[in-house]
């Protein structure tokens, strides 16, 4: 799978393998506000200059092509669902975990991956650009899975309503710190991430 990956590839599979068991078929969520953006930027080039498109960028620069690789790489069988909402993917994604689990009763791996833009962007965006690259895998009561690090940390999801979301809403890079920071504490109080039209409170449930 490497000989396809780019910095954005490699990323991704270094947090879906993470997630990942011998012999595990889960559902994942992939998400990205803007996919693997290098690789279209290289193809419009290639355009504005007349030059010959490079069949693997094409490829892979749709935005579920990661997934669909790595759904091949480890045998997966189950869905997968590729997400792009703006500044609201994260969250996106995350909705989309908590129903498929909830749907399915299985387990559901949510992956998120951006990476800064190109220099061609720099005039268009007023957030910091920040790379991000985060995977957590989401299983309903009594399906755990001891060789998942982490994994045991019972949690509760309830969702807010959007004028909750939007008072609370912050960047991605911001909400991905955060949760981080809510895992790695035992103690952490409950935490509520919002974007413009939903929000979700994540308290331990132990």
């Amino acid at each position: 799978m490497t000989c396809l990956l780019d910095l954005f590839g490699r990323a991704a599979a270094e947090t879906l393998t993470q997630m990942i068991t011998p012999a595990d078929n889960p559902h994942i969520v992939f998400c990205s506000r803007h996919g693997n953006i290098n690789r279209t930027v290289k193809l419009l080039h290639q355009v504005a200059t007349n030059e010959a498109l490079s069949p693997a960028d094409f490829s892979m620069s749709v935005h579920n092509a990661f997934v669909g690789i790595a759904s091949i790489n480890w045998s997966i069988t189950q869905s997968h669902t590729a997400i792009a909402a703006g500044n609201d993917s994260l969250i996106a994604g995350l909705t989309e975990t908590v129903c498929q689990m909830m749907a399915t009763q299985s387990p559901v791996i949510l992956c998120y991956v951006d990476l800064p833009l190109p220099d061609v962007y720099t005039d268009t965006v007023a957030e910091p650009q920040t790379a991000i690259a985060f995977a957590m895998r989401l299983e309903p009561d009594g399906d755990t899975t001891p060789e998942i690090p982490a994994t045991g940390k019972a949690l509760a999801f309830s969702s807010c309503g959007s004028d909750r979301a939007q008072t609370i809403a912050a960047s991605s890079y911001d909400q991905v710190k955060n949760l981080t920071a809510f895992f790695a504490s035992p103690s952490a109080s409950p935490l509520t991430l919002g974007s413009s039209t939903t929000a979700w409170t994540v308290s331990r449930h132990d």
